[in-house]
């Protein structure tokens, strides 16, 4: 999110907050302390408050898969604590977030 200009004063001054609301992990293979992981993430689709992204985790060495999740995230309003359409601002950072026009 910072890389994109999503900081942590982006949300304090827009009054949100990004949360992740539900996560499925699949475990292929376990890591250990000292273990080097790559995480790679991608958004798989989006609505107007939330969105999925497709996350792996694979051992740095060998490129074998350690990890795959699915994360459904929602910014948050502060105020209402409830979930938040999108912003313009939002989705000119993060334009993979833009909901698809398919049918």
């Amino acid at each position: 999110l910072e890389e994109r200009g999503l900081t942590t004063t982006f949300f304090e001054e827009h009054g949100i907050f990004p949360v992740v609301a539900r996560i499925s992990i699949s475990y292929r293979r376990p890591a250990s302390i000292g273990d080097r992981l790559h995480v790679t993430a991608s958004v798989i689709r989006a609505g107007h408050r939330k969105f999925v992204m497709g996350q792996e985790a694979r051992f740095a060495e060998t490129g074998d898969l350690c990890a795959e999740a699915e994360v459904t995230a929602v910014f948050v309003d502060k105020r209402t604590g409830r979930p938040a359409v999108l912003s313009e601002e939002i989705l000119d950072a993060w334009p993979e977030l833009r909901p698809s026009t398919e049918a």
